[in-house]
């Protein structure tokens, strides 16, 4: 040891990354690489981290290029004072020999014990076991290929620590940590490191699958550009566009050769073909794996069909893949399913033509199976069979399977990737998909059969069906989409990263996907009515105002945890309480620490955890928090109060209204700038200007149609906000308003349906409706749009019906109370209609409009009504049942033979009163008002009236 220098600097790219100084009487090895530029990964750095201090072998497993040698660097930084006797890193390859293991374990013993001669594997072992002894070392072994590489530096060090990197997954005993792609946050700070701003970079890491060495050899890109003064925006755009046209293959010419992404691809599969038993095969089916969609777990029973093999050789195949990293879970990883695409694309081409020869059904692919029919039209493009792929996007029974069993987005998924596709279909799929929860084929064909081609129409139909006399039963929509899955009326919905709403009818809480309508989630809130709804901004807590039926106390205010499923009472307000005519309103705090609850004669402050804050007696309807904690209140006597901060300023800010005589409710909302308030009512609109600490304020009032008032939302850039009416005229508005110069800018109708809440999409583009006839509408444009918005003459239209019902109108069988006999069948069985339902207690229609802002045709169906049961019977034998849900009229055909129900969300039911079997059933886009028979079968809606071709025979 004596003539051993002190000091002794190796640089990254030799087999170690140490210095050597000394610690008492023997050498210590210092870790001395700076790791500055390494971009922390807070999840799996902390678990390393961990797993290093309480474990003896931690293994970072993973395919190459996402970044475990570089977590292993910045590991041995952080931790390389726990180690007192040093750090020592082994740098293997894919070509690592028996000599080349010799030469390295020789460098660590001559480092810690002197020059020592070694020529055999076992040798330089034993003497590696020994240089080790009790000493504490951290020892990186990187870049493992086989388990067989890995065994000569486990020898000895019962003190030391091992840290291994591999491709390999199970090479060894020990805590294993997969190491992925990095979340979007650690991404754009790689991709921008050494930039302040590089234009918009989320496109760019959503391209490259969060991959660190596609974002470093971007991040490279960057750099050359900044050096050459090119503009970075401009720099940005154009590698996108390139990897958009080339895929991360277009990375490669960007780094060294022999660095980017084929060529560490190329690695992992060299090494599988030189391991696995099948050799070259076990390539072939890895490579026909990039014939499955992206980011989707490939089914099994697929793969066995494909690769012609029993399960479990095609399972031992998936593990084999997975063992080298080669699989996340059971998909490819984005950038290599995105690489072997464009570079293998005639054999993943040929791999999905032999799929789909594989699973073709005798019949139609209608009769598909369940696993392949969400990937079906995915193949037949990737086949190149456009033809067969447009046969099917017109195919009703396809289209009504689809569905039925996956929704009507995955339908509209189907239909616009067709590149021969019918615009109407489409169009109808995105905007009245809220429509086909019943019978989908029937109700496709009776609003698409003379503006959409659609074949195997009869054998998708039932075969008494009810087909439209006249025009289609839709019109062009500007509505961009609807949302469904709800159940009756929708009470809320909120606009964030996702759509969110709550039904009132079904008290769940869903959210969905923007861009798709493609459903994320389902959670059950409530077994109660919703009537009011407000997330959380951290979307954590849903605070939720219920009418609980047979109680005086029939709202009750409570929050769930949508964690845990946890449900906490804030509050009960009593139907005889005077200040419950104020309405009732929910609204969170932007740091999601209080809720305010406006009604009952109060506004209650509550807080998560800590319960009630503050009370503040008086007749609050509606309350609106501003962007730093302010908060507006607006009474029943339309004073507006404001606070600065309501948990701390005992006396808020009070102003008198213009409007005060006026009837109906008022909300108000504050603008998301905080500069401005919003406040309407029954007859006007008014914009309070709070720019003024004294809050000086100047009026600008607007008469539009008179309706009650259910939302004010604003656009998030403040300068327009939309107002959600409902009105016995026209039914549910929305209308625009600019805040500017308080011209109304817009009108959007609902059809009828009412509107009860609005939420506008992040960037200000799009503005979401939540109506009571079940969806989540969302406009696309909305200060462009003028939707069709009905004004009736009601006198006129009461004519109508009651002359139309009146002609057709069958006399009673006979009837008891609430149970009326309507028809007799053939062998003596009678048909009734039982009225009597169980009773409860709800509110009336004025009492729901005056509290919630709903049109007096619309309260029913919020606050519900009592069902009819249908019922053959034979004698006192109940011989079927039938429950009709939300009711509005029953006809019977003149022989009555056919009996139609209809309920007041759209809903035609036919049936056969011989054995009350379902004949058939569609739904339009109206409320149903009335209907009956003459030649045909008259629907009598909201918004337009409806002839059906009746069968002569059922």
């Amino acid at each position: 040891m004596a003539d051993q220098p002190d000091v002794v600097n190796l640089a990254f790219g030799a087999r170690s990354v140490i210095q050597i100084g000394h610690v008492g009487t023997r050498p210590r090895l210092v870790w001395s690489e700076d790791v500055a530029d390494v971009v922390e990964r807070s999840d799996v750095g902390g678990r390393l981290l961990g797993a290093v201090a309480e474990s003896g072998v931690v293994v970072l497993s993973g395919p190459g290029g996402v970044g475990k040698t570089t977590l292993a660097r910045w590991a041995c930084a952080r931790l390389a004072e726990e180690f007192p006797d040093g750090v020592h890193w082994f740098r293997l390859s894919s070509t690592t020999t028996r000599a080349d293991l010799v030469e390295l374990l020789r460098d660590l013993v001559t480092l810690l014990v002197g020059n020592t001669h070694l020529t055999t594997l076992d040798g330089a072992m034993a003497a590696f076991a020994t240089a080790l002894g009790d000493r504490r070392m951290l020892l990186v072994i990187d870049g493992v290929w086989r388990r067989s590489d890995l065994e000569p530096f486990l020898s000895g060090g019962r003190n030391c620590v091992r840290l291994v990197t591999t491709r390999l997954t199970g090479v060894i005993r020990g805590v294993e940590l997969p190491v992925g792609p990095m979340t979007v946050p650690e991404a754009v700070n790689l991709l921008c490191r050494d930039f302040p701003d590089t234009g918009e970079p989320r496109a760019l890491v959503d391209r490259v699958g969060r991959w660190p060495l596609a974002l470093s050899m971007l991040n490279g890109a960057l750099l050359s550009a900044a050096r050459r003064r090119a503009p970075l925006d401009r720099v940005v755009h154009d590698l996108d566009s390139a990897l958009a046209r080339d895929g991360v293959a277009f990375l490669d010419a960007l780094g060294d050769r022999g660095t980017g992404i084929a060529a560490t691809l190329r690695l992992s599969l060299d090494e599988l073909v030189a391991t696995s038993p099948h050799g070259v095969d076990s390539l072939h089916r890895y490579l026909s794996l990039a014939a499955f969609p992206a980011r989707v777990p490939v089914p099994p029973e697929l793969l066995e069909l494909l690769w012609g093999l029993d399960p479990v050789t095609a399972a031992s195949e998936c593990d084999r893949f997975n063992r080298h990293s080669l699989l996340a879970d059971t998909h490819l990883h984005d950038v290599v399913h995105d690489y072997l695409r464009r570079a293998h694309s005639a054999e993943v081409r040929t791999a999905s033509r032999r799929l789909l020869d594989a699973t073709r059904p005798a019949d139609g692919w209608h009769n598909a199976s369940t696993v392949l029919r969400g990937q079906l039209v995915h193949h037949l493009l990737a086949a190149g069979l456009t033809a067969e792929l447009a046969d099917l996007c017109t195919d009703l029974r396809y289209l009504a399977r689809r569905i039925a069993e996956d929704g009507p987005h995955a339908a509209e998924a189907d239909v616009a990737a067709c590149p021969d596709r019918d615009e109407d279909l489409l169009a109808f799929l995105r905007s009245h998909g809220h429509l086909l929860d019943s019978d989908p084929a029937l109700t496709l064909y009776a609003h698409l059969f003379d503006r959409a081609v659609l074949y195997h129409v009869d054998e998708a139909l039932p075969v008494w069906s009810l087909r439209p006399h006249e025009s289609p039963l839709v019109r062009r929509d500007p509505v961009a989409r609807t949302l469904a899955g709800h159940r009756g009326q929708v009470s809320s919905v909120e606009w964030r990263d996702v759509i969110s709403a709550v039904g009132g009818d079904d008290g769940k809480f869903r959210t969905w996907d923007p861009h798709t309508g493609r459903p994320l989630s389902v959670t059950p809130v409530s077994e109660n009515w919703v009537l009011r709804a407000a997330l959380s901004p951290d979307n954590r807590l849903l605070a939720q105002v219920v009418h609980i039926e047979n109680s005086l106390d029939c709202l009750r205010v409570e929050v769930v945890d949508l964690g845990d499923g946890s449900v906490t009472h804030v509050a009960t307000l009593r139907w005889i309480d005077p200040g419950i005519m104020a309405g009732t309103d929910v609204r969170w705090r932007p740091d999601s620490d209080v809720l305010a609850v406006a009604g009952g004669g109060e506004l209650r402050l509550w807080r998560p955890g800590r319960g009630v804050a503050r009370v503040v007696d008086g007749m609050f309807r509606s309350a609106s928090w501003g962007p730093r904690g302010q908060l507006a209140g607006i009474t029943y006597y339309k004073e507006l109060a404001i606070w600065r901060d309501p948990t701390t300023e005992i006396e808020p800010h009070y102003i008198n209204l213009p409007h005060a005589d006026e009837d109906g409710p008022a909300v108000v909302a504050w603008s998301p700038d905080g500069g401005r308030l919003a406040c309407a009512s029954t007859y006007k609109v008014v914009v309070i200007d709070l720019q003024d600490r004294k809050l000086n304020h100047a009026w600008g009032t607007a008469v539009w149609y008179a309706g009650p008032v259910a939302a004010i939302a604003w656009r998030p850039d403040s300068k327009v906000f939309g107002v959600a009416i409902n009105t016995s005229a026209c039914g549910g508005a929305v209308l625009i308003w600019d805040a500017t110069t308080l011209d109304c800018v817009a009108v959007n109708g609902a059809r009828g349906a009412a509107v009860l809440d609005l939420a506008w999409s992040p960037d200000g583009t799009a503005l979401a409706f939540a109506a009571s006839d079940s969806a989540v509408r969302v406009e696309a444009e909305p200060l462009r749009s003028a939707h069709y918005v009905p004004f009736f003459d009601f006198f006129g239209l009461d004519k109508e019906i009651n002359d139309g019902m009146a002609a057709a109108a069958p006399e009673l069988v006979s009837h008891h109370q609430d149970r009326f006999v309507i028809a007799t069948t053939p062998d003596g069985h009678t048909v009734e209609v039982d009225e009597s339902g169980r009773y409860h207690y709800v509110m009336n229609s004025t009492q729901a409009c005056s509290d919630f802002g709903i049109a007096r045709n619309a309260a029913v169906r919020v606050f519900g009504e009592s069902d009819i049961v249908l019922r053959l019977r034979a004698g006192d034998t109940v011989l079927r049942e039938v429950t009709v849900r939300k009711p509005r009229r029953l006809a019977l055909n003149p022989n009555r033979t056919v009996l139609v129900t209809t309920t007041e969300d759209g809903r035609i039911a036919a049936y056969d009163t011989r054995s009350l079997t379902p004949l058939c059933s569609l739904r339009i886009d109206d409320e149903v008002l009335a209907c009956w028979f003459d030649a045909d079968l008259v629907v009598r809606g909201f918004a337009d009236k409806y002839r059906f071709r009746v069968p002569e025979e059922q």
